[in-house]
């Protein structure tokens, strides 16, 4: 985003860092937070981690394609230049698949649970749909049709996480 030898549309691209929290700002007052959100983000983060590691170019770029996109997700350190010399690569990988759910994942889910309302229709709610309301949906209120309740708390946890990880790179960088 910042680099200015990058195209100007790859440097737009990062702009969802921007966006992203606002959307997620406001779509969590509107649809509540489901605390199960955590347990699918942090799956979903070290699939992600997985594949950036294992399925993506490590760092540096090729010289025949200097804009390629190398160590997405910080897989292998904090440059794009050249991987960390810290630790074997596997054990860097580790540390960052247990480090990103209880630095990153974690307090955003702690805040999100401690001031977000909860999301409509878990267990235990008032509004949580009945086997008849599933089975007649004409019936079903409109908390009960909302089904977005998970994806959009997953998305919160993610995409602040996410931003919280940009930052301290930023900073670290």
């Amino acid at each position: 985003m910042f680099d200015s030898g990058s195209p100007l549309f790859v440097r737009l691209l990062s702009l969802f860092h921007v966006w992203l929290p606002a959307l997620l700002l406001w779509l969590v007052p509107r649809l509540g937070y489901d605390p199960r959100a955590f347990w699918v983000w942090t799956g979903l983060g070290t699939i992600l981690l997985l594949v950036s590691y294992f399925l993506l170019p490590a760092p540096p770029a090729p010289a025949a394609t200097p804009a390629l996109p190398v160590n997405v997700n910080l897989v292998y350190g904090f440059s794009d230049a050249a991987p960390q010399p810290w630790m074997p690569p596997l054990a860097y990988l580790g540390l960052l698949i247990i480090a990103m759910p209880l630095l990153c994942y974690l307090p955003v889910h702690l805040l999100l649970r401690r001031f977000a309302r909860r999301a409509c229709g878990l267990a235990g709610d008032p509004g949580e749909a009945t086997r008849e309301s599933r089975a007649h949906p004409e019936q079903a209120g409109p908390k009960e049709r909302r089904i977005v309740r998970v994806t959009a708390g997953g998305l919160v946890v993610g995409g602040l996480a996410a931003l919280a990880a940009f930052l301290i790179a930023r900073v670290i960088r």
